[in-house]
């Protein structure tokens, strides 16, 4: 049996995640219900609710990667340490945007992995990572989603061979992940 490649949430939780007008969730998390950190969740949690239905979940691991002053990989987590992983989307930072190599690196020594990376704008640090970035994601399957607009992380993940997407609503971002989702792990569910 071949191995399922783990799969990889590597995004951004920096200020303008949270950009809105909509209403703040009453008390319960400090993001906006329209915010496209909270689409961000959506998409996730969607990718993971179709990992499962396909019973594909348990024979993979995740791990969540939120990027923005820090770098805070959850650690790849099999099925029954889902929540641990989980965890890191509770807590954004909504600060800056930067991606920790110190960090991201030692995460993707893995065999093959799935990888869906987000962000709305420039990675402040790109020009300094991007060659270690390239390195380290080369052995795995990365989709690069874009919220509106481009950006220079963008235009070299395009220029390396990667998919890319660019999202202008929202609202559109979840169903994206999903299907990449899909479309990574589909040659694995013949039969199920």
């Amino acid at each position: 049996h071949e191995r399922l490649p783990d799969i990889m949430f590597l995004f951004d939780c920096s200020g303008s995640m949270n950009d809105s007008p909509g209403e703040m969730f009453k008390g319960a998390v400090p993001w906006s219900e329209d915010s496209k950190y909270h689409y961000t969740l959506l998409g996730a949690f969607g990718a993971i609710k179709w990992l499962r239905s396909t019973r594909l979940a348990p024979y993979l691991k995740i791990n969540v990667v939120p990027f923005s002053n820090t770098t805070r990989p959850s650690g790849w987590k099999a099925y029954g340490q889902l929540e641990d992983a989980l965890d890191k989307f509770w807590t954004p930072e909504f600060g800056g945007t930067e991606i920790n190599m110190d960090k991201l690196s030692p995460e993707l020594n893995v065999p093959s992995a799935v990888i869906l990376m987000l962000s709305d704008g420039e990675i402040n640090n790109w020009s300094v990572i991007r060659e270690q970035f390239r390195s380290v994601i080369s052995k795995h399957q990365l989709s690069f989603i874009q919220i509106k607009g481009t950006s220079q992380t963008k235009k070299d993940a395009e220029s390396w061979g990667v998919q890319t997407y660019t999202v202008n609503k929202s609202a559109d971002l979840n169903n994206l992940m999903i299907d990449l989702t899909k479309q990574a792990y589909v040659r694995h569910t013949s039969g199920i």
